[in-house]
């Protein structure tokens, strides 16, 4: 038997701890795969006239798989990426299927993600698990394919003599970590970010809705914007466009936009028919980054030049107003308050700017805890792992800079942070990651990046929702 010949795969189980078959369409890429037995044998102390203990006696047969996948899609918008979107979901992450990405969220009750059946072949030998769960960590690197590796465990199934089943040819190939837009913010202004089904249409008619804008008080100076967080639908498809959509920033004028963009205040436009017909966040960036107006309000303006039309247009996701809430205003001739309404919407700061960090990558790890759960009515007296923990974390490597550019020690803790990357450039082969609220817990010990002085900290997640990756 050659080691280097064999072949794994996997496939989610309609009933969990239920094995599901094995074929050709399960096989994946996988680096490494591993399938260790554990037998169960149980010691037993006793009293006899010899020194020895007895035989131990077998117990219920379970078993780890581990190995590696390159972070890579399916190759079409929407359609989820093989194996890896099973390694996910038996990861703990639940996956949502819209018309141009793949959203995968951390499951919030540890209940609902799916169990695996794992197969591994080896040179005309294969070993099979059902019930599998466990543990995704994702590893971003500079200029490296970015892999994702399963730890997880399961219940023996088989083992026997079989072909070794052919692998999937290599598309699409993965891209390395690299124009990746990887930030590390901070929250400026966060208003009402729980949202409702009420919806306010962008450019729906001439005289009232060409523009909408919502508005913050800057209370310091040397604010950097770098994105603007908004939630966004389409409704039809808008057409007639040359920019699209895209944000600016504008000076006040008596509690109004003053209509004019603050220095670098314009952000890049966006086609208004790639967004969802699900309401999503949606990032405007601005790639120069301007600074707010310090110590007075900032508005911030959605602007739009398709063709108007109530039916094909987009919409903008609102709150009830309350009482000293920021404030909605729809542009006609002047503009005029919407009453009761405010737009749920994210500042993110660059917190010292004008320096950039050089970041080597990021580690990022669902810290999923998982148990073998118990069923004598079960063979081998399991019936499937089960997850019972989680504690996400992120670690980050960015080389050192002056207390004066950032200071990680100072943000310990008390600062509510936005972290973001994103990998590749062709749809169906991009992939987004995000955490919208995390603090530094860790930010100490020097390290050491090719002789030049880093400072590695840990992200600590707030909530697993929080989390969110995408395939588009």
């Amino acid at each position: 038997m050659l080691n280097k010949i064999g072949s794994a795969g996997f496939k989610r189980e309609t009933t969990p701890g239920t094995a599901e078959t094995i074929a050709a369409a399960n096989i994946g890429l996988i680096i490494d795969p591993k399938i260790d037995l554990n037998p169960g044998l149980q010691e037993r102390k006793l009293a006899r006239e010899v020194a020895d203990d007895p035989y131990p006696v077998k117990g219920g047969i379970t078993g780890k798989f581990t190995g590696a996948l390159q972070l890579r899609g399916s190759g079409t918008p929407g359609t989820a990426p093989p194996i890896l979107g099973d390694w996910l979901l038996a990861g703990g992450f639940l996956e949502s299927l819209k018309s141009d990405r793949v959203d995968y969220t951390l499951d919030p009750t540890l209940s609902a993600g799916k169990s695996m059946t794992a197969k591994e072949f080896k040179d005309g030998k294969y070993r099979t698990l059902r019930g599998v769960r466990g543990n995704c960590k994702i590893k971003l690197e500079a200029s490296k394919v970015t892999n994702v590796n399963f730890d997880g465990e399961g219940v023996f199934q088989a083992q026997g003599d079989g072909a070794v089943l052919a692998t999937p040819s290599e598309n699409p190939i993965p891209y390395p970590f690299e124009v990746a837009d990887m930030w590390l913010l901070q929250h400026h202004a966060l208003a009402f970010e729980l949202q409702n089904d009420s919806l306010i249409k962008l450019r729906s008619a001439a005289a009232t809705d060409l523009k909408l804008s919502v508005y913050s008080v800057q209370s310091a100076t040397g604010q950097v914007v770098r994105k603007v967080r908004i939630p966004l639908k389409k409704l039809g498809t808008p057409t007639g466009f040359t920019n699209g959509i895209w944000m600016t920033i504008e000076g006040d004028s008596t509690g109004d936009p003053d209509g004019v963009p603050i220095t670098h205040g314009t952000s890049n436009y966006i086609d208004p028919t790639t967004l969802s017909t699900d309401q999503e966040w949606v990032d405007f960036d601005f790639p120069l980054e301007p600074t707010l107006v310090g110590l007075a309000k900032n508005h911030f303006v959605l602007n739009g030049d398709y063709t108007e039309s109530a039916v094909n247009c987009v919409e903008v996701q609102t709150d009830t107003c309350l009482i000293g809430a920021q404030v909605c205003k729809t542009f006609g001739v002047a503009w005029a308050a919407l009453s009761l309404k405010n737009v749920s919407i994210m500042i993110l700061v660059v917190p010292a700017s004008p320096a950039k960090l050089f970041w080597k990558g990021a580690d990022i790890d669902p810290g999923m805890g998982h148990f073998m759960c118990p069923d004598p009515n079960s063979t081998e007296g399991f019936i499937y792992a089960k997850h019972n923990s989680r504690k996400i974390t992120i670690g980050l490597d960015p080389f050192e800079v002056l207390e004066a550019q950032r200071s990680f020690w100072n943000e310990l803790v008390n600062t509510d942070l936005y972290w973001c990357a994103n990998s590749g450039a062709v749809a169906g082969n991009i992939w987004q990651f995000r955490a919208t609220h995390c603090k530094i817990v860790k930010a100490g010990t020097w390290g050491n990046q090719n002789e030049l002085v880093s400072h590695p900290i840990t992200l600590h997640v707030d909530n697993g929702v929080n989390f969110t990756m995408a395939s588009k």
